[in-house]
């Protein structure tokens, strides 16, 4: 889904599930197709998987945390009104997760659609990504750094 906003306030969204704008009538390439997303629990960032093995991280760039610096979680569950300001994400980086593959012992080819994505929890503020496909599941260490994003293979499970 895309946020489309005009010059009046009120919100209009369009269905996609694909990266990009698409002309009328543009064929749409099968691995272009969403097949996975997940927001990180914080809500900063926000991960999708495709149909081709990609995934593509997206971060939140807006005043989010204006309302939380002087209130506390329970006074704005409390307050009646809401943000005036609606979430807006950038993209952070991509890579390929997955490859397709071939599994010999039961002949069955193992195509690189994102099956899911998964972010996991870490005390020390540390991005870890989860993802698999039908037959593996990855963990992969995102490190950002000032000028570019390096996702790193950290370690992954047959």
């Amino acid at each position: 889904m895309t946020l489309c906003t005009d010059s009046s306030s009120d919100l209009q969204w369009k269905f996609s599930q694909v990266f990009g704008e698409r002309s009328i009538g543009e064929d749409v390439q099968d691995i272009d197709i969403i097949s996975a997303m997940e927001f990180q629990k914080s809500g900063d960032y926000l991960a999708v998987g495709d149909r081709g093995g990609r995934i593509v991280i997206f971060e939140r760039k807006d005043e989010k945390d204006s309302l939380n610096q002087w209130h506390s979680r329970n006074e704005l569950e409390q307050l009646d009104f809401t943000a005036m300001l609606h979430p807006i994400f950038y993209y952070k980086t991509e890579f390929q997760s997955h490859e397709p593959e071939f599994d010999y012992l039961k002949s069955l080819e193992i195509e690189e659609k994102i099956n899911k994505v998964r972010w996991c929890a870490t005390p020390n503020g540390s991005l870890f990504i989860l993802s698999t496909n039908d037959k593996t599941i990855k963990l992969w260490k995102v490190i950002f750094s000032s000028e570019e994003v390096d996702p790193m293979q950290d370690s992954f499970l047959n």
